[in-house]
């Protein structure tokens, strides 16, 4: 009875460990460079979204490379808005996020 109790209690200790955060990398296409973003997952949670590396025109792409990560963590989802006057940065960010994730993203016209 001790020996099945002690198995119970180790199953429910195991059960209760925090997930691991898990860092993925990903890759899409913005206006005019490869957009490269890590995304941090904890479970089935996206906890941080980094644009790691980003050609695109400094000017135009920095707001989208502000808003867009904290949108996709806010919604946990890479399912969000673009930002007006930087949509194909919004778009390379939202697509590389999907690419880490394993999500199939639309593909784009050239």
């Amino acid at each position: 009875m001790k020996k099945i109790l002690a198995l119970a209690l180790a199953v429910m200790m195991l059960l209760t460990v925090p997930a691991m955060a898990e860092e993925l990398t990903g890759q899409a296409q913005g206006f005019k460079s490869t957009i490269t973003v890590s995304v941090t997952v904890e479970g089935d949670k996206i906890t941080n979204v980094t644009v790691v590396e980003c050609g695109d025109t400094p000017a135009i792409a920095q707001t989208a490379i502000d808003e867009i990560p904290g949108r996709i963590v806010a919604a946990n989802s890479a399912d969000v808005d673009v930002v007006t006057n930087a949509t194909k940065t919004s778009m390379g960010i939202i697509n590389a996020v999907k690419n880490a994730l394993g999500e199939s993203a639309p593909v784009e016209e050239t």
